[in-house]
């Protein structure tokens, strides 16, 4: 270590600007080093200055003389170790690394490109079939419509008709008058009830047993507001999971199944590409020899 040698550019005065503008490396024209290791230096640029964000001026003081010196400790162990070590395997690795990220790449931009990603019900049905039974709820779910009036429109008694109805032209109605509401929303979704009590505080008080009720209906009120609330369906703690509950799992277990049978099909086609263009060639072994001659 004696022929390699340290040198530190800093001072109270750089910490000090460092502690009070963050803003300070962006604005820096010049480089500046603060510390050298033979030819290699380290830069005000290459620390980023977040991790002075909140500091105080001795704290800033101690945090730079730590990165400095994790940085030196890192150029030379770095040097050592390309001198005691014979880095042939590491470069192999690298370019090992290397090759299989540039093949990766290549081949997930031809996936984007040419692979299929257009699933049918009938596969998601097959699929779930196969794999729906390791689906299974850790608590209950439920599909709702909500309706938030506030408790002083005169309207709510319509309203309300409208919006437990099952004709579609009176639900269209309720749209029409988005207006006059704090929330109107027919949703599609699953939710956990737990985060639905969490959302709609007027729920709180009612339990579980009272709430999972298919076509269940619930007009309660805080001191502003009414809530009409209509359960759609629930799902129990303990039972399957429905398919449109779990289709974003099925999907990628389906397009990874894909993905792989289309990348074994790539793989034929380019090899069989390279032979008839005499790009490759397989040479026979010498232990096939053997055999063949026992064989004969």
């Amino acid at each position: 270590m004696r022929n390699i040698k340290i040198k530190i550019y800093t001072s109270f005065f750089f910490l000090g600007i460092l502690y009070s503008s963050c803003s300070y490396f962006s604005q820096e024209e010049h480089k500046v080093p603060i510390a050298k290791i033979q030819q290699k230096k380290l830069y005000t640029e290459d620390i980023n200055p977040i991790l002075f964000k909140g500091l105080n001026k001795q704290d800033s003081i101690l945090q730079m003389k730590h990165l400095i010196e994790n940085w030196a400790f890192t150029q030379l162990m770095i040097d050592k170790a390309k001198k005691n070590i014979d880095t042939s395997y590491i470069n192999k690795l690298v370019e090992d690394y290397k090759n299989d990220l540039m093949i990766e790449t290549y081949q997930n931009l031809l996936a984007e490109k040419f692979l299929d990603t257009m699933i049918s019900q009938m596969e998601y049905q097959k699929i779930y079939h196969k794999f729906g039974n390791i689906y299974w709820a850790k608590e209950a779910l439920i599909k709702y419509n909500l309706l938030i009036i506030n408790k002083k429109n005169k309207k709510t008694s319509i309203y309300k008709k409208w919006f437990f109805s099952d004709k579609n032209e009176e639900k269209d109605s309720l749209f029409n008058h988005m207006g006059e509401f704090k929330k109107l929303d027919f949703k599609q979704e699953w939710y956990y009830l737990s985060d639905v009590k969490k959302q709609i505080p007027v729920l709180k008080g009612i339990s579980e047993k009272n709430i999972i009720k298919k076509s269940k209906k619930f007009v309660l009120s805080d001191s502003l507001d009414l809530y009409l609330i209509f359960i759609k369906n629930f799902i129990k703690k303990g039972q399957k999971l429905p398919l449109d509950y779990v289709k974003p799992e099925l999907k990628q277990i389906i397009l990874t199944n894909r993905k792989e049978k289309w990348l074994e099909k790539l793989k034929n086609q380019i090899i069989e590409e390279a032979i008839e263009k005499k790009k490759l060639k397989i040479y026979q072994q010498k232990n096939e020899d053997k055999n063949d001659k026992n064989e004969s």
